[in-house]
């Protein structure tokens, strides 16, 4: 499956990571890590823009508990639910990542599609 093809089944039925079949969860791993010569390219940016964690505070307050003392992470609010980064995917792969030790929690979470995506609040601007 490509990427594009992945992420229209994701569409269609949310699903945790974990629950995604192996080879393409490792397919999709290959192609979000970042290029060591280029960093992050405009397919993986479109895809970290528009894919989401869907999460509840106490799945935020389970994953700040397992991280290492001064790293945290703090949901987005978005029509009334709560999502974190799926960028916390890549960051939770392998042992030595700062997020790995939230990994088994940030893998159970439910992968969601959002499209406008999320803008940052700026400072001063009501939400």
């Amino acid at each position: 499956m490509t990427l594009t093809e992945i992420g229209d089944v994701l569409r269609a039925t949310p699903t945790a990571w974990r629950d995604i079949p192996a080879d393409d969860r490792a397919y999709v791993e290959t192609q979000l890590m970042p290029q060591a010569a280029v960093g992050f390219i405009d397919a993986q940016r479109y895809w970290f823009a528009r894919w989401w964690l869907a999460c509840v505070q106490s799945d935020v307050d389970a994953i700040n508990a397992a991280l290492p003392e001064g790293v945290q992470v703090s949901p987005i609010e978005y029509g009334g639910a709560l999502y974190l980064g799926s960028d916390l995917l890549t960051d939770s792969l392998y042992a030595g990542q700062t997020y790995y030790p939230a990994q088994a929690i940030v893998q159970g979470l439910v992968c969601t599609y959002i499209d406008p995506p999320p803008q940052p609040a700026s400072e001063g601007a009501q939400t």
